[in-house]
């Protein structure tokens, strides 16, 4: 029986380590010893996804302490919603998710530590955010 070809194999080196460059960004990898059927040791790696810490925001910057030690700055326009919201709106976050992202309930807005990492700004549309906050000068909840 043969084994599972390495993902290097099937698709060169450059691919395999381009793979694994950017799974890196977004995870910490660790490599786990695994004793194969043959008496043989293998590395294989694994993803322990990376957790936010702390959150920390001004009139222009979110800044996102992560588990690794990094720490992601990103302009606060990049999601409007924040960008718009009150200093309290802002303030009332949740590290959410075991800690992959952030949500601010005040504000319907959820940032991932991967769209962070990537560097993914909002995607909201534009009619949607004019919507939103057209209800929030109006004080209406109820979707128009």
């Amino acid at each position: 029986m043969s084994e599972a070809p390495v993902f290097s194999d099937l698709y060169g080196e450059w691919w395999g380590n381009f793979f694994l460059t950017s799974l890196a960004k977004c995870s910490i990898l660790i490599s786990l010893f695994v004793k194969k059927p043959n008496g043989m040791l293998c590395v294989t790696p694994t993803l322990a996804p990376i957790r936010v810490v702390n959150v920390t925001m001004t009139d222009d910057m979110l800044a996102v302490d992560l588990q690794d030690g990094r720490t992601i700055t990103v302009p606060i326009g990049w999601y409007p919603r924040l960008a718009y919201g009150t200093q309290a709106d802002r303030a009332n976050f949740q590290i959410s998710g075991a800690g992959y992202g952030i949500h601010w309930p005040d504000l319907d807005e959820d940032v991932s530590v991967e769209g962070l990492l990537l560097g993914k700004k909002s995607n909201e549309s534009r009619a949607s955010f004019e919507r939103w906050l057209q209800r929030r000068r109006t004080g209406s909840a109820v979707e128009a």
